[in-house]
């Protein structure tokens, strides 16, 4: 059926490769459909795990059937090996399924798919081809198929219910994992990037399943040689996945996804202070952190207006562990971010500090925008549940206090040049 074993083994780990991540799930899909939509239709399909039922009998050859098998039984592990991961953070956010409304949907595509594994252990040819024959009609059923368990799983995901109760389940999930993250967000054992890649986690395993769901229609519509009507399915599955992954995208601040692991590259920086003035926001005033100066400012960190070439006012970010934490060093001389009572000061004892995420103070975003738009960074002290604080006026020194009343920064990447030609990085 491949040509080779090279062939068929080649097509197999693209194909196991795709499930790595949500993008690569819908990459890998759309490919099906342009390879649907070429002259050649569905001969210029190539998709293993969708020719299982074509190799049962339904219009070709048993000898890769064991194969064939095999990469089903890869795909449903490398399921079950994701929704296992998440079952903790399930259980964190209360819910006691992946797809509570929809469990029923979900429990059709996966016992379809057992279902097609099972196949191969039915000795008798005729058994086999009439199990086979069953599947393909159960697949395919307008009323109970896989097609409407793939719309229902849609609908509960993107809340579209005819009777406009329901709210959409990606929204209800990142709302109850947006406290449970934020609570713990300063903890040494509990990065940034935790935020995003539990959400992306949850995401990919649905996508799993629809990646499922299409897989046993491709069985079902490659074994009738019905290759319009399945890059129809797979053209809208497809849509169906990219209002979820846009929908899951609206919760999370993009700078969430690069910031700290970009500043970890020995450059150095300016740190900003989003400070509201009449109105509006101002970021004019940097990080500063004092010489020596004889007096209570001695190695204070204020803030104050951008200076050309000022060391004192330009930051290296150093990795302090395993995790995003890290230390703040001045440029202009081996000194770092300390902490002395509720004062920060400079010394050669730095303190651990993290990126995390706090509400914006910009009036220009309304206040019920989603995350992505409502959140910009603040700098926490990891171990302290505190935050570096700044009030505009007199002395302008940061101390430290609570999230609500943390300052709001943006982290530039520093130039030869004044402050307007810095690169916002955040």
């Amino acid at each position: 059926m491949y040509g080779t074993e090279e062939r068929f083994q080649a097509m197999v780990a693209d194909e196991l490769a795709s499930l790595a991540s949500s993008q690569l799930i819908l990459n890998f899909l759309k490919q099906k459909a342009v390879e649907l939509g070429t002259a050649a239709g569905g001969k210029a399909l190539q998709w293993v795990s969708a020719e299982l039922l074509k190799a049962f009998g339904l219009g070709g050859d048993t000898k890769d059937l064991e194969k064939i098998k095999s990469l089903l039984r890869q795909v449903l592990e490398n399921q079950r090996l994701i929704l296992n991961k998440l079952e903790e953070l399930l259980r964190e956010v209360q819910f006691q399924h992946l797809i509570t409304r929809s469990f029923d949907a979900v429990e059709g595509i996966t016992n379809i798919y057992e279902r097609l594994q099972l196949l191969s252990t039915i000795k008798d040819e005729k058994e086999r081809e009439s199990e086979a024959a069953r599947i393909k009609a159960g697949i395919l059923d307008t009323n109970l198929g896989t097609l409407l368990n793939l719309k229902k799983i849609s609908d509960v995901l993107l809340g579209k219910d005819p009777i406009g109760k329901s709210d959409p389940l990606i929204n209800l999930f990142v709302d109850r994992w947006f406290p449970v993250y934020t609570a713990r967000q300063l903890k040494d054992d509990i990065p940034l990037s935790t935020y995003h890649t539990q959400l992306d986690a949850w995401m990919h395993g649905l996508f799993i399943i629809q990646y499922m769901g299409l897989a046993e229609l491709a069985n079902a519509r490659v074994a009738n040689g019905e290759f319009e009507l399945l890059k129809a399915e797979i053209e809208q599955t497809i849509q169906q996945m990219n209002a979820q992954h846009a929908l899951l995208a609206e919760a999370i601040p993009d700078w969430t996804r690069k910031l700290p692991d970009m500043l970890f590259e020995d450059r150095w920086y300016v740190v900003r202070g989003r400070d509201l003035q009449k109105g509006r926001i101002d970021n004019s005033q940097v990080l500063y952190g004092s010489p020596a100066a004889g007096s209570y400012l001695d190695y204070t960190v204020q803030f104050r207006g951008r200076h050309r070439n000022n060391g004192d006012e330009e930051w290296q970010f150093e990795k302090s562990g395993q995790n995003d934490t890290f230390y703040l060093r001045e440029r202009s001389r081996p000194n770092y971010i300390s902490l002395k009572d509720s004062r920060v000061k400079m010394d050669r004892s730095p303190v651990k500090l993290r990126l995390v995420m706090g509400r914006t103070n910009d009036p220009a975003v309304k206040p019920d925008a989603r995350r992505r738009d409502l959140y910009v960074p603040v700098i926490g002290l990891v171990g302290r549940g505190d935050y570096l604080t700044w009030t505009r006026g007199g002395t302008n020194i940061v101390r430290v206090g609570s999230l609500d009343k943390a300052v709001r920064v943006e982290i530039v990447q520093s130039t030869d040049a004044f402050a307007e030609a810095d690169e916002n990085l955040s």
